[in-house]
Order: C-alpha cells, then sequence, then structure tokens
C-alpha cells in the first residue's frame, strides 16, 4: 500500500516553478529523507503533502485519500 503518492505534481511561486510534473511513491513501513540546498522546495513538498498548499496541477494522496 502507499502511504504517499504524487501524481504529475506541478507548483510555482508566481513565475518561479519550483515543481513540474513530479511523480513519487512511498510505501507503508519505508523511510524516507528529503534533502538538498536552501530554496530547492523541500519544505514546499511538505506543505503541498500535509496540504497548506494547493500544486498548481497534478494530485497529492496521503493513505489513498487524496489530499488536493
Amino acid at each position: 500500500m502507499n502511504c504517499i503518492r504524487l501524481e504529475m505534481l506541478s507548483f510555482a511561486y508566481g513565475r518561479d516553478p519550483i515543481f513540474n510534473n513530479l511523480n513519487l511513491e512511498i510505501k507503508q513501513g519505508t523511510f524516507c529523507g528529503v534533502v538538498g540546498p536552501n530554496g530547492a522546495g523541500k519544505s514546499t513538498l511538505l506543505k503541498l503533502i500535509a496540504g497548506q498548499l494547493k500544486p498548481d496541477s497534478g494530485r497529492v494522496f496521503v493513505e489513498n485519500t487524496e489530499v488536493c
């Protein structure tokens, strides 16, 4: 079972794209780290998964329930 699934996720702050057509699946019972330099989109990704931000396009699922 997928715990987190992103399908064709795109997001931008104004004209600055952060993600474009991002796909990701994290299976239940696995651990995943999010690493990268400042401004790479780590916090934005977590806010999209938590439903605090709405993607420009694409879908976010947490435990097979669509978040946005």
